[in-house]
């Protein structure tokens, strides 16, 4: 008998250590269940869970296919394979995981090759000095440049005007996907000799911020011309205000420290003081209302645009600039932007040591988190982004997501799951 009670008490023993195990066990999932719906938010978009393989016949302009269609429980994902059907070939490296699409030649397709990495959005490239070689560095060689133009007309990246930038940002006008302004600050000669020529050539307009007096008056770095502006004109290039000749450092206290001219309250040497804000004020505006009178009398400007000296302004700038009749203002903040900011943003692509292929990968994510490219697949020049559901490989094949790869080359489709068909049109 009493090895009966010993026995019995081990398993109550047994049972009770298990019941505080479990209990254990949900405590720490109830304390983890608030953390699922953000880790959800940060890697669902990314997680594919391929399911199992089914075989459907494709059609397109009477051509069938049939091939096998893997659905995740939210997005369908079909063989590179049978991309054939829209035109394109597909050449994979599995050594580099790298999936390289083209035109099929004997197709006699058009590809509509309309990818979407952002919209209602642009991105706002930022330039200075344009230079021939790689040896000076005093700004970005034209070949960079080139580069960088042609890697966003192959990533299909569309290029606006100011005018059209400031109708969106001011009166709500639309943009296409993927929108870009390319921007210029001091107005160097080298935009005439080496920018424009890309710009022409591939049919982009650009707009170059004037430090108006040195048009006028040149000085240092050789600037443009009013009669080289307005031979511009004719191509999409615009020109605005940099300030009339305040782009300088000045003193603004007795011990000498130096701040941009236009966003501070300066040093009166002779009267051993700073400027009072009425003094101020009155120079700023006098400055901002000559460069405007001398764009408008040169190139027929009716838009006030300025984009601040290195980037500098404050409350009291940016008042001043309303009151001066100036409706858009650039900073050198990095970001992106949308309708309706105050201050514009714009991304630093002028460095003399830029890469034009890292700069395009940042563009093509909005300038958000570039995340890690398990699978690369390219069209050209152009790497495909995957902003749901990425691309994965199996077994030596290669599946993409449908609604993505429909969407960048401009084909609709039909899915009828109940009789195992997908019609592309």
């Amino acid at each position: 008998m009493p090895q009966v009670e010993v026995n019995r008490s081990r398993h109550a023993g047994t049972r009770h250590a298990e019941t505080r195990h479990a209990g254990r066990t949900l405590r720490l999932a109830w304390k983890l269940l608030p953390v699922v719906p953000l880790l959800l938010f940060l890697f669902g978009p990314y997680v594919t869970f391929a399911g199992k393989a089914r075989p459907m016949d494709m059609w397109m302009d009477g051509a069938r296919q049939r091939t096998d269609v893997v659905y995740d429980g939210r997005h369908y994902f079909i063989t590179a394979e049978a991309l054939k059907l829209w035109g394109l070939q597909a050449d994979y490296d599995p050594d580099a995981r790298w999936l390289m699409l083209a035109p099929v030649p004997e197709a006699g397709r058009d590809i509509a090759f309309n990818p979407v990495y952002y919209r209602d959005r642009v991105i706002v490239l930022m330039y200075h000095h344009i230079v021939e070689g790689p040896e000076d560095r005093d700004g970005l060689p034209v070949s960079e440049f080139r580069r960088q133009m042609e890697l966003l007309a192959a990533n299909r990246f569309n290029v606006i005007g100011m005018r059209e930038f400031a109708d969106y940002m001011l009166r709500g006008a639309p943009v296409p996907p993927n929108a870009v302004l390319i921007t210029f600050d001091d107005g160097y000669e080298s935009f005439y000799t080496l920018a424009f020529p890309v710009l022409k050539e591939l049919g982009f307009p650009a707009s170059n911020f004037l430090i108006v007096k040195w048009i006028d008056k040149p000085y240092g770095i050789p600037k443009l011309t009013w009669d080289q502006m307005r031979e511009m004109q004719a191509y999409g290039m615009s020109f605005y205000n940099h300030s009339y000749q305040s782009h300088e450092y000045r003193p603004v206290n007795k011990s000498g420290r130096l701040k941009p001219a236009l966003a501070h309250r300066l040093y009166l040497k002779d009267k051993k003081r700073r400027e009072t804000p009425d003094e101020y004020r009155q120079r700023v505006l006098d400055d901002l209302t000559a460069a405007e009178r001398r764009l408008r009398e040169e190139l027929g400007n009716r838009t006030g645009i300025l984009a601040f000296p290195y980037g500098a302004y404050n409350e009291d700038l940016l008042h001043l600039a309303e009151e001066a009749g100036i409706e858009l203002v650039f900073s050198t903040k990095e970001g992106i932007n949308k309708r309706g900011q105050r201050v514009v943003y714009r991304v630093n692509a002028g460095a003399p040591d830029a890469d034009a292929e890292e700069l395009v990968r940042r563009m093509r994510h909005a300038l958000g988190h570039v995340p890690d490219i398990r699978l690369q697949v390219s069209f050209g020049d152009a790497e495909l982004v995957f902003p749901t559901a990425r691309p994965f490989e199996r077994n030596g094949t290669v599946w993409l997501p449908l609604e993505t790869m429909a969407e960048t080359f401009g084909v609709r489709y039909q899915m009828d799951r109940e009789n195992g068909n997908v019609i592309f049109f």
